[in-house]
């Protein structure tokens, strides 16, 4: 099949990898324009541009797709892995068969821009992906094949959406091998769910939670959004956390030594940081016992965390 793709991240990437190994031609790509990254706020191609690119594909990077049309009529399909921008219907139908979209999750459930994240958080005991033909409404599609895989309790987002890409992928090759003799499946939507974008306020650290749901948002969003907490001035980023049961008598949020080691009591048992970042020195991330030595006079015994809002 002739093809043309869109996507961004190194999910993506890892997608379009397989499409250049695979007998279809990648004529195209679509990518979101260079952006800035880092503490640098340095401007690099996104992982996708530079595979595509790698490759001796042509790149496109336009902030909308309503000019791009007359470029994708002659293709037989259209492939998106997490994009990250609008589709227009004439975009999506203007190929032959028109556009298919590798989402990572079992739809309907965790429709959105983070389903790996909410998936995570919400306690699932599974996940995985879905190949979908894209329609106007966000990922409501009819879909052609589900795949799916446990979510391991040590899981991440990062190490779930890597383990997605490989699945994500091979699903798709499965579904090009014999794609017009598929018919994809309406999606039941009694069980849809949403998986809106990652921002600031979800990453905000609740303490009136319970320790195991925080402990979830921690893996969650460690290397993304990541997961804080703030007290004052204070900005403590928590990238791994651990569970102690139990019930604190000290309000939720407090900061508690206990035989030499530091936990925090939450709504129902303690959260105990492990790897973290404070906003003091150079930021970097070490264990939270070592930043307790160094910033004791700060991080003491019944220092209260801040409460969302």
């Amino acid at each position: 099949m002739q093809l043309g793709f869109l996507g961004t991240p190194d999910f993506a990437a890892v997608v379009l990898d397989a499409l250049i190994a695979s007998p279809h031609d990648v004529q195209l790509v679509f990518t979101q324009p260079d952006r800035g990254a880092g503490r640098g706020r340095r401007v690099r191609p996104s992982p996708v541009r530079r595979l595509a690119e790698s490759s001796g594909i042509p790149v496109l990077t336009p902030t909308r797709l309503r000019g791009e049309v007359d470029k994708v009529r002659d293709l037989d399909l259209m492939v998106v892995a997490a994009y990250g921008l609008i589709l227009p219907k004439t975009f999506l139908e203007a190929p032959r068969f028109g556009t298919v979209n590798v989402h990572a999750s079992l739809l309907p459930r965790w429709r959105g821009a983070a389903p790996v994240e909410h998936a995570l958080i919400e306690g699932d005991t599974k996940t995985g992906v879905s190949i979908m033909q894209v329609e106007p409404s966000l990922d409501a599609g009819p879909v052609f094949m589900r795949r799916s895989i446990p979510i391991a309790v040590d899981g991440t987002g990062i190490t779930i959406t890597a383990r997605l890409a490989e699945l994500g992928a091979a699903a798709l090759l499965e579904v090009l091998a014999d794609f017009a003799d598929r018919t994809p499946q309406p999606q039941d939507e009694s069980c849809a769910t949403y998986a809106p974008k990652l921002d600031n306020a979800m990453a905000m650290i609740d303490w009136r939670k319970g320790a195991v749901e925080l402990e979830r948002l921690v893996r969650a969003l460690t290397g993304r959004q990541t997961a804080y907490t703030t007290a004052d001035d204070l900005r403590l980023k928590i990238l791994s956390a651990s569970v102690e049961h139990g019930q604190a008598d000290q309000p939720a949020g407090t900061l508690i030594k206990d035989s030499g080691a530091f936990r925090i009591a939450t709504g129902s048992g303690y959260l105990v940081p492990e790897i973290v970042q404070l906003n003091r020195g150079k930021g970097t991330a070490q264990p939270f016992k070592n930043l307790i030595n160094g910033y004791s006079s700060m991080l003491y015994d019944g220092l209260v965390f801040d409460a969302p809002g």
